[in-house]
């Protein structure tokens, strides 16, 4: 074994073990294990060769972890147990179940090597402990630093040091876990976390911070464009013309310097190729490439086959019946996030998940509400701003590929549930330091905070 195997092997294990005293490090070991996949990593042969299933493992560890230590976790819980992001998230997994029983039979040929519904379950049960744990500002704040260097940085090292057989007609594939597998994807990843990264600059208070965020910004540019994804670079204008509306004059006056400085450092990493791809999306329909061509037939059949099944037709089942409608385009994906939903889970499908963009972006509004108001704080303040745009880009990604059952879109979907968790912990924590009378509206409601009353009666103050 060598050194790099033996370090990679050594802190899977470590973060085993110490999630079974506090699960966060459960959480952290199921990300690790989700961005890097070590089983398909050269150092991981050992894990591939013995069968070991490390997600399994790490799964089974945290959920027994979270039970034993469920009444510390409850006590950080301030609201319902369930929050309105997780019953939305829940409802659209319910909705794939549905289609399941009213949709088509599945075509034997095209079936994904793991389920659709298998997939969002698991993913369902992790979801449910990272909103469950992740719940204070500091593990937050611990989280979204370990995406950015893992996620990030990681990841757009291995961009940078992967051999020219992970590049297919010169666009980079394979870089990561299993949803990164599409080039498409993993430029979308790395737009989000070109976003994090600025985010966790602009708080970073040490120099030693700003220089893991420079330095994860120039690895995950750089993966980035190696991926030459046209879709990515909408979620990157999009994100950035809603980052001038968003962020608050101080911030914003930066941005007058910085983007440019950031313009100049990616054109300096890209080739003519890069070009060529982009421009094509600034073309008549006569123009159009092959592959841009091919989205729209994919979306018009899309249409015609929701307009035939409104229902849905049921998950995974896009690859085999696009061929009934067009049989040349048998075996292939929609391209699109929204149209795959609409084909396979139909109007019920993309009304939830519409819904659940939507909710995400109100829950993040309150959550800057209530740091104002009550807490003060320019920090969660920039988180929520953060992961609005990380959720613009995604969104807008969304429109020239498929993300239906990604993992990595609907966690960062949940993470304002996350978030709100932990602003209302903290203006509780808060309360308790500093009391008030009254009662103080949390995740839409009203909480009662015991013993204390204005004037006889409970006064509720709303955020």
């Amino acid at each position: 074994m060598g050194l790099q195997s033996a370090f990679f092997l050594t802190a899977f294990a470590v973060l085993i073990v110490a999630a079974v005293v506090n699960p966060f490090w459960g959480i952290v070991a199921y990300m690790a294990h989700y961005y890097v996949w070590p089983e398909k990593q050269w150092w991981g042969e050992l894990l591939a060769s013995a069968q070991v299933r490390v997600s399994l493992t790490i799964g089974v560890v945290t959920i027994v972890s979270t039970v034993a230590h469920w009444a510390r976790l409850r006590e950080r819980l301030v609201g319902p147990l369930l929050h309105s992001q997780e019953v939305l998230f829940w409802s659209y997994i319910a909705v794939i179940g549905l289609t399941e029983i009213w949709g088509l039979p599945p075509d034997p040929i095209f079936q994904p090597s793991i389920h659709p519904l298998d997939k969002m379950l698991k993913i369902g049960i992790f979801s449910f402990m990272l909103t469950h744990i992740v719940t204070t500002k500091l593990d937050l704040e611990r989280f979204l630093w370990f995406m950015l260097i893992v996620g990030g940085a990681y990841l757009g090292y291995l961009a940078y040091m992967l051999p020219a057989s992970h590049f297919v007609k010169g666009r980079l594939e394979g870089v990561g876990g299993p949803d990164f597998s599409d080039s498409n994807f993993a430029a979308a990843h790395f737009v989000v976390m070109g976003i994090l990264g600025a985010m966790l600059l602009l708080k970073s208070r040490t120099w030693s911070s700003r220089l893991i965020c420079l330095v994860s910004g120039g690895l995950i540019a750089n993966g980035l464009i190696l991926t030459r994804s046209r879709g990515a670079f909408l979620g990157v204008i999009a994100a950035g013309a809603a980052a001038v509306v968003l962020v608050d004059r101080n911030i914003r006056k930066h941005l007058l310097w910085a983007v440019p400085v950031v313009a100049i450092g990616c054109y300096s990493l890209t080739d003519d190729l890069f070009w060529e791809r982009i421009f094509t999306m600034f073309v008549t329909p006569e123009e159009l490439d092959a592959s841009a061509e091919s989205r729209l037939e994919f979306w018009k059949v899309a249409t015609q086959i929701f307009f035939d099944h409104p229902l849905g037709i049921g998950p995974g089942r896009f690859f085999g019946v696009i061929g009934d409608y067009q049989p040349e385009y048998a075996g292939r994906d929609a391209h699109s996030l929204y149209f795959r939903t609409l084909a396979e889970l139909g109007i019920f499908g993309v009304a939830t998940l519409l819904a659940l963009i939507g909710n995400a972006f109100w829950v993040l509004r309150r959550c800057k509400k209530k740091a104002h108001n009550l807490l003060y704080s320019p920090d969660l303040i920039s988180t929520a701003i953060g992961l609005q745009l990380m959720i613009i880009a995604f969104v807008t990604a969304g429109l020239t590929m498929t993300m239906t059952y990604s993992e990595e879109l609907f966690l960062v979907l949940l993470l304002p549930a996350c978030l709100e968790r932990a602003v209302d912990y903290a203006v509780v924590t808060n309360l308790r330091t500093n009391p008030l009378s009254g009662q103080v509206a949390f995740g839409g409601g009203p909480l009662h905070l015991p013993g204390e009353m204005h004037h006889g009666h409970p006064a509720t103050l709303r955020v």
